[in-house]
């Protein structure tokens, strides 16, 4: 049963060899990145019984890829895609292994930088590369298994973590997400079928700066890219207003307590699953920019019934549908720039995004904690569905431009056969 479920809705897993060993390495790297993430945290709190660590950690890990993510992707844009991914992870594991040894503060701070300098690597290199193989015609079917593992990895990851360190160390979670790691250089590995890098047309090899503004160049002279960083920079800036507010929203406002808030996490995970297993359905019935659009607008109107209507047991089920939107969002803006964007500067441009995604959660850190305090979370919850809200209205606004985009990108795109 679960074969015939799994060939329904991801075909490309039996399609395409390629796809699936990369598929298998995400599941494995993700699982890391979630035990990693939840061990790390407990690891610094037991060290140091202060919240402030904790925050300075958030901090720290934050660094790469708003300093490091535009330099990466030109990296990712040079060389092989496969192996900078095959890199990215050897490192991870060589940092979660070292984590045990490490007693001072610093030390952990310092490779916790680093493991966030692979991830700035890694996400625009296996973006970059879906296209490779199995074409740019199949890439959303590509983009909605690999979420659908992303969110899997989410709601099992964090229960694995908890039970390592609580039966045995913070060590064993680290050594346990290192060997993960190592499990997924093996299957990038196998992964055949990348395409060799090129250059844009007219353009020489130039200096790593030179490629740098070659790349910002390209997305902001484009009007529907300008569009898509634009609302993903909000959806980011949302996101993370989310994580910052609902703790203080479920237990002080609706006294839903830490079981009320782990069961909200779980039931927008499913949310998260549903969305990415049923976005090639939903494709079929709407343009993929059309359906964008209405993502943006949906998400942004569910920050009200979310925030105002304070039930319980009602705001966890809107949690969960909150999420399909929100996910089916995230995989639609990879398949557009899949499509829409030359594979030369590819890695730039998702480098830039995953950029943008970080900034708006430093701003949140910055701008929104304060809010929450002053005006309650009720308030910042309905703020952040205005500005939410406003931008899917500024979507529609800029539809015309969207599907201009997707119409040439569909002149250009023939159905082709997976490369094995």
């Amino acid at each position: 049963m679960l074969i015939i479920a799994l060939h329904s809705r991801f075909p490309l897993l039996f399609e395409s060899p390629g796809y699936r060993w990369l598929w298998l390495a995400n599941l494995v790297s993700k699982l890391g990145d979630w035990l990693g993430i939840i061990a790390l945290n407990l690891y610094v709190f037991d060290l140091t019984g202060s919240a402030t660590a904790l925050a300075v950690l958030l901090a720290v890990e934050s660094i790469p890829a708003l300093l490091i993510s535009p330099l990466a992707g030109v990296i990712v844009d040079r060389l092989s895609r496969r192996r900078v991914m095959m890199v990215a992870n050897l490192v991870a594991a060589m940092m979660f292994a070292l984590l045990p040894l490490m007693a001072s503060l610093w030390q952990i701070y310092i490779l916790a930088l680093l493991w966030r300098v692979t991830i700035s690597f890694m996400e625009p290199a296996e973006r970059s590369l879906i296209p490779d193989l199995v074409g740019k015609d199949k890439v959303l079917s590509a983009n909605s298994g690999l979420s659908a593992v992303n969110y899997l990895a989410l709601i099992v990851g964090p229960a694995i973590a908890g039970f390592l360190v609580a039966s045995s160390s913070a060590a064993v979670a680290f050594w346990a997400d290192a060997v993960s790691f190592l499990f997924a250089v093996f299957f990038i590995y196998r992964i055949t079928g990348e395409l060799p890098r090129t250059r844009l047309d007219g353009h020489s090899r130039p200096g790593w700066f030179d490629d740098l503004k070659v790349g910002l160049n390209y997305a902001f002279n484009n009007q529907a890219l300008r569009v898509l960083l634009v609302t993903t920079f909000v959806a980011a800036f949302a996101g993370a207003a989310l994580v910052t507010i609902e703790v203080v929203y479920i237990k002080e406002v609706l006294d839903g307590g830490d079981v009320g808030y782990g069961l909200l996490y779980s039931v927008a995970g499913v949310g998260a699953i549903l969305g990415s297993a049923n976005a090639m359905r939903w494709a079929r019935r709407f343009t993929l920019t059309g359906l964008y659009v209405g993502t943006v607008l949906l998400t942004g109107l569910m920050f009200f019934p979310y925030a105002n209507i304070q039930v319980l047991w009602f705001v966890i089920v809107v949690a969960g549908l909150h999420t399909v939107p929100w996910v089916l969002g995230y995989i639609l803006v990879d398949t557009m720039l899949q499509q829409w964007v030359a594979d030369e500067v590819r890695g730039r441009i998702f480098s830039l995004i995953h950029t943008q995604r970080s900034a708006g959660q430093v701003l949140v850190a910055g701008l929104l904690a304060p809010l929450v305090d002053w005006w309650g979370p009720v308030t910042v919850l309905n703020l952040s569905g205005v500005v939410y809200t406003l931008v899917g209205l500024y979507a529609i606004n800029r539809l015309g431009v969207l599907r201009q985009a997707e119409e040439s990108a569909v002149s250009q795109v023939r159905p082709q056969e997976s490369i094995s």
